[in-house]
């Protein structure tokens, strides 16, 4: 659509390999953001590896200077096995790990799958994932103290 800005959001982010043959397909997507997945709350990745893979995708997307480098965040936790058990808010210092380690490489941290993880206290709706107004109270409060 002309005019109108595009974002992808891939899936199997932890499986890039950011060398030149990736920037030159880099290179020839019409899009104008990439927000990689971090892949934590499918246990794909851990807040440990984050950095490093999106860190060389930085040096990637600097190198070919189109699309714009986000960060898909996923702020969930399976109850038990993945894909096969409930969905539930992640720890809140899990979040901030994960935010840390991936926004000195990104211009803007989206969050995956936001309704019903995290539910501001009094919404109107309904709320069924254990420990979603936690997440989202623990996550203004340090969003809160970071901006003063």
């Amino acid at each position: 659509m002309a005019g109108k800005k595009s974002l992808i959001a891939p899936y199997g982010t932890f499986h890039l390999v950011a060398d030149d043959n990736f920037c030159r397909q880099l290179d020839r997507m019409n899009v104008d953001f990439v927000a990689y997945q971090d892949e934590i709350g499918v246990r794909k990745a851990n807040v440990e590896w984050t950095p490093v893979y999106f860190e060389r995708l930085k040096t990637c997307h600097d190198k070919v200077g189109k699309a714009k480098l986000w960060a898909d965040m996923e702020v969930f936790q399976f109850e038990g096995p993945i894909y096969k058990t409930p969905l539930h808010s992640a720890p809140i210092e899990r979040v901030i790990r994960q935010l840390e380690g991936i926004s000195p490489f990104v211009e803007r941290v989206l969050i995956y799958q936001y309704p019903g993880l995290m539910s501001k206290p009094g919404t109107i709706a309904e709320v069924k994932t254990p420990g979603a107004t936690k997440l989202y109270t623990d996550y203004k409060a340090y969003r809160d103290a970071f901006l003063g």
